[in-house]
């Protein structure tokens, strides 16, 4: 398990800038991000290299932002195998994705 920091934020130009940052000042390495958002509001998710860290520099800046354990898979970024290492995770399958993510390298 991993813990992935979620950041909840308004859609406005600048914000993007704005939360990362948050991590730039703080030394606080980005590994992966997604970013979900509709008209108004977005989530940000971050899985950085110190998140407790970069969790204490969020709160210190005021940015409303939460602590999430997930489960992260990392795969060869490669053709077929994302699908070969979820086939190899028979537990994985039996619940819902919330809260797996599937990271591949270059």
């Amino acid at each position: 398990m991993v813990k992935q920091i979620n950041v909840f934020s308004e859609n406005r130009p600048g914000k993007l800038e704005q939360i990362t940052g948050v991590l730039a000042a703080a030394n606080v390495n980005i590994i992966a991000v997604k970013i979900s958002s509709d008209e108004e509001y977005g989530v940000l998710k971050f899985l950085v290299d110190d998140p407790e860290k970069g969790f204490r520099a969020f709160k210190q800046a005021g940015v409303t932002v939460s602590l999430k354990d997930v489960l992260a898979v990392g795969v060869e970024n490669k053709p077929g195998n994302l699908h070969a290492s979820h086939a190899a995770h028979p537990k994985e399958r039996q619940h819902r994705c919330r809260g797996l993510l599937w990271l591949c390298s270059r």
